[in-house]
């Protein structure tokens, strides 16, 4: 294998994935972090993260681990649920 493959390998597969994952921990840990110490809602970056990981795969050969990029929004989808019956358990107390 010669230079220019790695080079290629890194940037077109490697840096895409990466970025994907910083932005998924930044949207699903650090943000919700920020929004409890800050007392305001911070929002990251939803399914960017998810979308970056799909397009490093799906430009890689191992084109079927691109389904991983599904996680991103499939994380969003159920703590939208999680936070939906938290609120209507609150409104049911109140009641």
């Amino acid at each position: 294998m010669n230079g220019e493959y790695w080079i290629q390998w890194l940037i077109v597969y490697l840096i895409p994935i990466v970025l994907g994952i910083l932005l998924m921990v930044f949207t699903y840990v650090l943000a919700p972090r920020a929004s409890e110490k800050s007392g305001h809602f911070v929002s990251g970056t939803p399914i960017v993260g998810g979308m970056l990981i799909a397009l490093g795969f799906l430009l890689s050969p191992y084109k079927w681990l691109a389904l991983l990029g599904f996680i991103d929004p499939l994380i969003m989808f159920g703590l939208s649920l999680i936070r939906a019956r938290a609120s209507d358990s609150e409104e049911e107390d109140d009641i």
